[in-house]
């Protein structure tokens, strides 16, 4: 970020991406009010040369709903997200796949205040948006998949919350291979569903 604010000045939009970038690396190292400062920074910069209507200016505020949502301030966090997918319908239609990945956000912050309904109904739209884009089994698509067993779950349908973790394992594997730590996840998951289905044996292999 420094470099990029000799080299362009504090209110350019590169040194406004850099810090949207180093923002994110310090939300996943839990220093949030300094990332929250940053990407602020930055969001300011990008709408006011950019405009509103702009990826950039989406991903930084999908960014700072990510460190509401670490801190558990998910109606700070949702607001955000509405923000980002109002912009990017705006930009590329409703069912591009950049909106299936902040409908997922959303899915996932309605899911963290028991929303179960408005979870479901964000997933399963951020879930077909995938399926129809030409590439079935997306990567990407393990994580609306493994959101909604979660969901299915709570809600006590524990036959379609094992289907769609079983996929989202087949996609991780398929695409990253068996070991790669992407898949603990959903297999976790997988093994809990399991374990509600009194499948234990299923479910300790799953959860190893």
């Amino acid at each position: 970020v420094e470099i990029k604010e000799q080299l362009f000045g504090p209110d350019d939009v590169e040194t406004a991406r850099s810090r949207e970038r180093l923002g994110r690396v310090l939300t996943s190292t839990l220093a949030f009010a300094e990332a929250q400062q940053l990407l602020e920074q930055s969001l300011g910069v990008l709408e006011s040369s950019l405009g509103g209507a702009n990826a950039d200016v989406a991903n930084a505020l999908e960014s700072i709903g990510r460190v509401f949502v670490a801190q558990s301030q998910f109606d700070s966090a949702r607001q955000r997200f509405e923000q980002a997918l109002a912009l990017r319908e705006k930009l590329v239609g409703p069912d591009d796949l950049p909106v299936a990945n902040t409908l997922r956000l959303l899915g996932e912050c309605a899911s963290s205040v028991n929303d179960v309904p408005k979870a479901t109904e964000l997933l399963q739209r951020s879930q077909r948006i995938y399926e129809r884009s030409g590439q079935p089994e997306h990567p990407d698509l393990a994580n609306p998949l493994t959101a909604l067993g979660q969901v299915l779950r709570v809600a006590g349908d524990y036959n379609q919350a094992r289907s769609h973790l079983e996929r989202a394992v087949r996609i991780i594997e398929a695409s990253f291979g068996p070991d790669s730590p992407l898949v603990a996840h959903p297999l976790t998951q997988l093994g809990l569903v399991l374990t509600d289905m009194e499948e234990l044996t299923l479910a300790a292999r799953n959860l190893e």
